[in-house]
């Protein structure tokens, strides 16, 4: 119902101001007092969804232009009739004021794209064709014109029927950091991905790759009814202006190279059993990918462990990190000395750690990783009186498609296509 929001204070109180979906049929209804309490229950719901901090008692209803105002009364209820206060109302334009520190406390951040946990993907064992409700190519409408027929004095002349091709585009919506939510359209917001993502500087194969991969974690989210952000609490997200700093004079050598690579994968997304696959990636793998199951509980068919030799040259490969006791009691809740032992109890197929032993004490490999923040599962602890020193190989979850191997296969011939099935066992590329 509805597609975006904003809060704007006016005489030092705040007001909410909602926008309606143009395809949303604004029943009649909602403007009356009958339709007060379904109205307003949508509202709450949608400030809940969203998590929008209003401390105010003004709504205002943007609804093709109009715009409708409400006030809640002291319950919580509408207090009065929907009142039409403009038919020609510009979109407010004051940035949205959102409480930043707790506007994403339901998403888990990473260092890098990760399933929802909560709910698992389920293979189907028997699959029946889904691509209807999955095809996300945009729609085209074929619209005829034709000129009426001019005649003159000598000659008749008769203009042939045009046809006029109108492409409807994709429009994600994006929850940026800012604060402010942003409507983009899909191929554009895939380039901010991929230059926010990936180095510019990897090999097009991979850039690519990642297009197709990113693309697809998209339009999975979207198909779920979750959230876009733009950082790793989902994808990170750069806009044009971010990717102008960040490349500094390569911009439009960069630009160009990451928005040729979306362009040629246009409209590519990854599936298995005609469903979207859950596209997550990582930066560098220790020389093998992971496991899904050793990571998130579950098992996932196209999230199996396979052979990423090329990330062993690579740059974010091997890296050394000291926690001294201070951090190590602060983090876990543990000192120790030299005396203390350390003991790996469990790895997985792809040499990461699963279940540790410090002291007296078993941790589970991913709640140490995460506690610590330590790049990657694949550590090993050198005790010392002040600490640890923590040598880590790989960066990352290890699941699913890592984006330094990528290059490295696409340096050594490989095609984006190569790449993603390397990576995701089983899939089809689809559009």
């Amino acid at each position: 119902m509805f597609y975006k929001y904003e809060i704007k204070t006016e005489n030092n109180k705040e007001v909410l101001y909602l926008y309606v979906d143009d395809n949303y049929e604004f029943s009649k209804e909602f403007m009356n007092n009958s339709g007060s309490n379904d109205l307003y229950s949508k509202i709450k719901k949608y400030i809940s969804d969203m998590k929008i901090k209003f401390n105010g008692v003004k709504i205002c209803l943007v609804v093709s232009g109009i715009v409708i105002t409400l006030l809640l009364s002291s319950n919580g209820t509408i207090s009065n009739k929907p009142v039409l206060i403009n038919n020609n109302v510009e979109e407010v334009s004051e940035v949205i004021k959102v409480d930043e520190p707790g506007f994403f406390d339901d998403v888990e951040e990473s260092i890098s794209v990760e399933p929802d946990v909560k709910n698992p993907p389920i293979a189907e064992t028997n699959p029946s064709s889904k691509k209807e409700t999955i095809n996300t190519q945009s729609k085209v409408e074929k619209v005829v014109t034709q000129k009426p027929v001019v005649e003159e004095k000598k000659e008749n002349i008769v203009e042939s029927e045009k046809e006029e091709v109108i492409e409807n585009k994709k429009m994600v919506t994006v929850y940026r950091s800012s604060g402010i939510v942003e409507e983009i359209e899909l191929e554009e917001y895939i380039v901010g991905v991929v230059g926010g993502e990936m180095p510019a500087s990897f090999n097009v194969e991979a850039l690519k790759a990642q297009a197709v991969v990113a693309r697809t974690y998209t339009l999975k989210r979207l198909s779920e009814g979750k959230v876009l952000t733009d950082n790793v609490s989902t994808q990170i997200y750069r806009d044009t202006s971010q990717l102008h700093s960040m490349w500094g004079s390569g911009f439009n050598k960069y630009y160009s190279k990451v928005k040729n690579a979306v362009d040629v994968t246009k409209g590519q997304y990854i599936t298995y059993n005609n469903q979207y696959i859950d596209a997550v990636y990582h930066s560098t793998s220790n020389g093998y990918t992971e496991d899904a199951q050793y990571v998130w509980g579950y098992s996932i068919p196209y999230l199996k462990s396979v052979d990423s030799h090329w990330d062993l040259s690579a740059t974010p490969y091997l890296r050394k990190v000291e926690k001294t006791n201070d951090n190590l009691l602060k983090l876990m809740g543990i000192q120790i000395d030299e005396e203390t032992s350390v003991e790996v109890l469990e790895k997985s197929s792809s040499n990461r750690i699963n279940k540790i032993q410090i002291g007296e004490n078993i941790y589970n490999g991913t709640d140490l990783y995460k506690k610590l923040s330590l790049r990657s599962r694949d550590f090993d602890f050198e005790v010392s009186s002040d600490g640890v020193v923590i040598t880590t190989r790989g960066y990352g979850h290890g699941v699913g498609m890592n984006q330094y191997g990528a290059n490295g296969m696409a340096n050594d011939g490989y095609n984006y296509k190569q790449i993603i099935h390397h990576y995701y066992n089983n899939v089809e590329i689809s559009g």
